[in-house]
């Protein structure tokens, strides 16, 4: 099964103060561990960064929560699927979820 991350959730992996960060950081530990597959636009990485800007984050820990994103793709704890792609994609597992929970 394939799992769309929504970059609210990867934000809390970085700011401390942030509601439900510890479910965002198990979270993180899954995708780590390669527990299943995870999908994401790489649009994601722009707007971690426009997240983090607005609060008011420092250039190095920008810098270092971009780098560390990227890295997740390049070892596919993340996979990369496009805007429209993502669009369909993240439907389709709303509805399963829907479906499943029925």
């Amino acid at each position: 099964m394939s799992e769309y991350l929504d970059t609210s959730v990867i934000v809390k992996w970085f700011k401390e103060d942030e509601e439900h960060r510890e479910e965002s950081l198990k979270l993180r530990e899954r995708v780590i561990n390669f527990d299943s597959e995870f999908v994401m636009s790489y649009f994601g990485l722009l707007e971690l960064v426009r997240a983090l800007v607005k609060n008011n984050f420092p250039k190095e820990k920008i810098d270092k929560s971009f780098q560390s994103i990227h890295d997740l793709y390049k070892i596919d704890a993340l996979k990369n699927v496009g805007v429209e792609g993502a669009l369909f994609f993240a439907k389709d597992i709303d509805l399963k979820k829907k479906i499943n929970n029925s």
